[in-house]
């Protein structure tokens, strides 16, 4: 088994060494195909244990190391004290801290949307559709898929993970991942991002 090649997977998923060999030897070394099974691990092992409490957790936070008037803090929630208090669950709070300050989104999910605001950004998509002559049966297609880019552009958890450098899995697969590794029912329940003198980006709680 090729190291460089758990170690790509590690980096990409934040997985651990475990788990990443698994994933090379089930995929036949074949990274993007890990990534997304990790994913996938994780995803099912999210959904399992959607229902759990998440009381516990603990605050990520970064200060930009060239600009220290940017920042970001996030609250990210698990079921245990434990895990709150791993290294891994630390720098992973971090990094999604980091995130924040490098795409400053606007909302935390979908679901943070207003409703008033999210009908009216689909309706503008579709009275775009209809403005570029494209036929009534594709336009509401049109206007989810513009929707979609919309909310990977704005919306935190849709936005592509900040290590992955592929660009392959966004920040709720990222989420997902950890998910498969400790195990736990794992949340990002806010974040807030700060620019000293300027803007402030508070992120509607869940």
């Amino acid at each position: 088994m090729d190291k460089t090649v758990i170690m790509e997977i590690r980096k990409r998923t934040g997985a651990g060494l475990s788990l990443c060999k698994k994933a090379a030897i089930q995929n036949d070394s074949d990274i993007e195909k890990a990534v997304r099974w990790i994913g996938a691990q994780g995803a099912a092992i999210a959904s399992s244990k959607d229902g759990r409490s998440t009381g516990e957790g603990r605050v990520g936070s970064y200060v930009h190391s060239l600009n220290p008037k940017l920042c970001a803090i996030v609250d990210l929630a698990c079921e245990t004290d434990f895990v709150a208090r791993t290294d891994a669950f630390i720098a992973f709070a971090d990094d999604l801290a980091k995130h924040v300050v490098a795409y400053k989104p606007d909302y935390l999910d979908e679901g943070s949307l207003p409703e008033d605001f999210k009908k009216e950004l689909i309706d503008g998509f579709l009275k775009k559709a209809e403005e570029e002559g494209k036929p009534e049966s594709v336009r509401q297609k049109i206007a989810d898929g513009r929707f979609n880019k919309w909310k990977a552009e704005h919306c935190f958890m849709d936005q592509i993970w900040i290590k992955d450098p592929e660009e392959k899995m966004t920040v709720k697969q990222a989420v997902e991942a950890q998910v498969a590794v400790i195990k736990e029912n794992i949340k990002v329940r806010a974040f807030v991002f700060m620019e000293a003198g300027g803007s402030v980006t508070v992120s509607q709680k869940i």
